[in-house]
């Protein structure tokens, strides 16, 4: 039993507070629709905001540029600028960190559907 509370203790300490989950409070929700055929919406980000929750209803490419940093639209190489394209399997929420105004691109991999975007702040 002490050495059940002597790990408490140390996983309570000031070192360990970072770690974990982190709770994020919802700001702001954005729709954005999927094609297959082009690159969707890009949707700017509020001030001040660090993270977005974003999960699609079909599986698709996702590209996140800074601010003033022009969205090459979502491709699934990522080719034509800076800005890569990450792969989102449908009905997987991910979190990415992100900084402030950034914008957001995206394309489907084959058929229409739907991006949920939620900025998150601490």
């Amino acid at each position: 039993m002490k050495k059940l509370l002597a790990l408490f203790m140390l996983m309570a300490s000031p070192a360990f507070a970072d770690m974990g989950a982190v709770p994020y409070i919802p700001v702001t929700n954005h729709t954005v629709t999927i094609a297959s055929s082009s690159a969707g919406s890009v949707t700017p980000t509020a001030q001040g905001i660090d993270n977005i929750r974003i999960v699609c209803t079909v599986a698709c490419y996702v590209a996140i540029a800074a601010s003033g940093e022009a969205v090459v639209a979502a491709t699934p190489s990522g080719s034509g600028g800076a800005v890569t394209s990450v792969y989102m399997p449908a009905n997987v929420p991910e979190v990415f960190r992100i900084g402030s105004r950034s914008k957001v691109a995206v394309l489907g991999v084959s058929a229409g559907g739907t991006l949920y975007m939620t900025e998150m702040s601490k």
